[in-house]
């Protein structure tokens, strides 16, 4: 049979082919070496075939198609589109079609014949080397470097070989030293940071060389990357934000004492010349944070407000780790300001914050029980950490450091209450102490009462139940010697508190501290009735008086509200009762509350008068 098919013509044999189908053919190409070569012009006679034959040979690795499609004029470089304008058209690099599907043959099959990617666009270009980083693509990876094709590539370095160093680095494999000496003598950095994936993240994370050989525990891979150049304390690591600065050597070394026995990973960066007082610009959103807030912190402050630093499962304890820093000379806030960052126009940023409120902002009161914490909080309130902050701890001027103390709710397990309760006073001794013993050294000293006041005056502004922390706070303001019946500024707390809830009602009030919502009505006027009744009891004294300082709408001897409400309520001279209900019309249903606040006054009043 196949020789009477040889001994046809040529015209009726291409006819014949012409009707077979490609299962036919193929079985045909494989029955000799002669009807190969007769079959195989007609299979790549168009440019079509020639297309589908090189992009198949390219995904199956299969270097012998690709070199009789290039042997009848298929382009070794690019599929160009089959389009009537190929102009418009984007060419596809084979060399990128073999690197998607792993294609090893492929690849060094195209490199004999001359692939060419000098004309590769930056999209290709970016694509193409995002795929070589891949680590199942390593040999191909180096056959592509070996043959000089990235030799074009500007961002060679930087989207390929650098981000290939740190993910070796960070694997450890059996290899990584030489694939490591490998890859710098390429053109790898060393003091670049590369985003990758490492410690089991799903989410990637900055890293440079040397901070990925201290997490891989590799001290062969540390020694190489010092002795090829390095730089343990770079200027470029304070230009990225991060949630953790383990980009920075020092960092991810205190990091590693969380997984490891010791603090060897530090000491060998201390001894190699990095800074102990290293700050970092850090993006935790934590829930103290304002929209887009980043903190400059310092080594031993981001160490502590780290999850990992408290994990149950850490080795190395954050007491052992954070006095070992101290003693080797950490401080909390750098002795300059630090170097301004590239987006600091377009976002808040906070310097110097209060490490100790910053920590008990993210945990929330109840981690104060932790005794290991509560000897840190101690160790920072010692070395001056909340001197300068205390007016912020006691008040919500600023709504985003306070927000998370005074919005905090008690457990309702009376035991763990009460264990809660203690701590939070012995850290409200804690700083009262130290800020008292250092008057001298703050910049605006506040009495006791002052910041009983503000604490008071904010929670009318934003009032809570009374089984939040901030009651507790009052009332410890209160039995260290705050007096809540003290004019000597404005007036009584209790007269500027009625003030306060009076203007909402004639929306006078700023619209920044009250928020007027329908919704919120009846949980606020609830707080007001148990913030008053707490006032009250704390011996707050019903019978205020302006004394004349700018309330000059309460006005002497003419007819209140008092007088319409019909309750029988004592009507001294000038009392909360009318603050309350001054200029108010009673038969609008806000009123209510207001009736109710002046009852809880007058009742007072008359147990004061007995």
């Amino acid at each position: 049979m196949q020789s009477r098919i040889e001994t046809l013509p040529g015209e009726l044999y291409n006819m014949i082919i012409g009707y077979l189908d490609a299962t036919t053919l193929s079985r045909l190409l494989q029955c000799n070496k002669v009807q190969r070569e007769r079959i195989e012009p007609k299979l790549y006679a168009t440019d079509a075939a020639r297309r589908c034959a090189m992009r198949w040979a390219c995904e199956q690795d299969n270097p012998i198609v690709i070199q009789r499609a290039v042997k009848y004029g298929a382009d070794v470089s690019y599929l160009y589109p089959e389009k009537r304008n190929e102009s418009y058209g984007r060419a596809q690099p084979t060399i990128s079609i073999a690197i998607t599907h792993c294609s090893l043959e492929a690849v060094k099959c195209l490199i004999s014949l001359g692939v060419q990617i000098e004309c590769l666009g930056y999209e290709h270009a970016h694509d193409l080397l995002w795929k070589l980083r891949s680590p199942k693509r390593w040999d191909i990876c180096q056959r592509f470097v070996d043959a000089g094709l990235g030799s074009t590539f500007l961002m060679l370095r930087e989207h390929c070989l650098t981000p290939t160093l740190v993910e070796k680095i960070v694997s450890n494999g059996p290899n990584a030293v030489q694939d490591a000496t490998w890859l710098i003598d390429h053109g790898a950095c060393v003091n670049a940071i590369a985003s990758v994936y490492f410690l089991g993240s799903e989410r990637r994370r900055y890293a440079s060389p040397l901070s990925a050989a201290i997490l891989a525990d590799s001290r062969p891979l540390f020694d190489l990357l010092l002795a090829r150049g390095a730089d343990i304390h770079s200027s470029l690591h304070n230009i990225v934000e991060s949630a953790e600065a383990l980009h920075i050597p020092i960092f991810a070394a205190c990091y590693a004492a969380s997984s490891h026995a010791s603090l060897k990973w530090v000491e060998t960066c201390l001894d190699a010349g990095a800074d102990i007082n290293t700050g970092a610009h850090l993006r935790m959103r934590l829930p103290t944070d304002m929209p887009g807030q980043c903190n400059y912190l310092q080594l031993v402050a981001a160490y502590l407000v780290m999850d990992h630093s408290w994990d149950e499962n850490a080795v190395c304890s954050v007491k052992d780790v954070a006095t070992y820093l101290f003693d080797r000379g950490a401080t909390i806030r750098p002795a300059e300001p630090p170097p301004r960052r590239p987006s600091s126009a377009m976002y808040a940023e906070m310097y110097s914050p209060c490490l100790a409120q910053m920590m008990i902002g993210k945990w929330t009161p109840a981690i104060l029980r932790n005794r290991m914490f509560f000897d840190v909080i101690t160790r920072l309130v010692e070395l001056g950490d909340a001197r300068n902050h205390v007016e912020d701890l006691f008040s919500l001027r600023n709504e985003a450091l306070g927000r998370s103390f005074h919005c905090w709710r008690l457990p309702d397990n009376p035991t763990l209450r009460l264990r809660i309760v203690n701590a939070w006073k012995a850290f409200l001794d804690l700083i009262l102490d130290d800020y008292f013993e250092n008057a001298s050294a703050v910049q605006r000293p506040m009495s006791c009462t002052e910041l009983l006041f503000s604490t008071v005056y904010q929670m009318g502004t934003q009032p809570q139940q009374r089984d939040h922390i901030i009651y507790v706070t009052a009332e410890h303001l209160v039995s260290r010697g705050g007096n809540l019946n003290d004019d000597g500024s404005e007036a009584p707390i209790l007269h500027q508190l009625c003030l306060l809830v009076n203007r909402r009602y004639t929306h006078q009030l700023p619209s920044q501290r009250v928020n007027q919502h329908a919704a919120d009505e009846k949980s606020y006027c609830a707080a007001i009735e148990d913030l008053v009744d707490f006032l009250l009891s704390l011996g707050a004294d019903p019978m205020i008086d302006a004394r004349g300082k700018g309330f000059d709408r309460v006005r002497r001897g003419t007819v209140t509200a008092v007088d319409s409400v019909g309750e029988g309520f004592s009507r001294p001279e000038v009392t909360a009762v009318n603050l309350l209900l001054e200029d108010i019309e009673i038969g609008d249903p806000d009123t209510m509350l207001l009736v109710r606040l002046a009852g809880l006054c007058d009742v007072a009043a008359r147990r004061q008068a007995e």
